[in-house]
């Protein structure tokens, strides 16, 4: 799906990036809190504590970045 943007003013332009700006952040949001459910539902799931395997992750290893 394409826009024509070359048709748009420069308000029309800022208006529509601010929208961009704003629905990437709730989707981010939305998607963050699907993660956050599924991890939540494979711990529970597994009988695994949540705080267990933050903790685990940051004995003896260094994380990658």
């Amino acid at each position: 799906m394409a826009f024509d943007l070359s048709t748009y003013n420069l308000a029309e332009l800022k208006g529509l990036q601010f929208d961009v700006a704003q629905e990437l952040k709730q989707r981010e949001r939305q998607e963050l809190g699907k993660a956050r459910e599924q991890i939540l539902a494979i711990a529970r799931e597994t009988g695994v504590a949540v705080d267990a395997l933050i903790e685990e992750e940051g004995k003896g290893r260094k994380r990658k970045r």
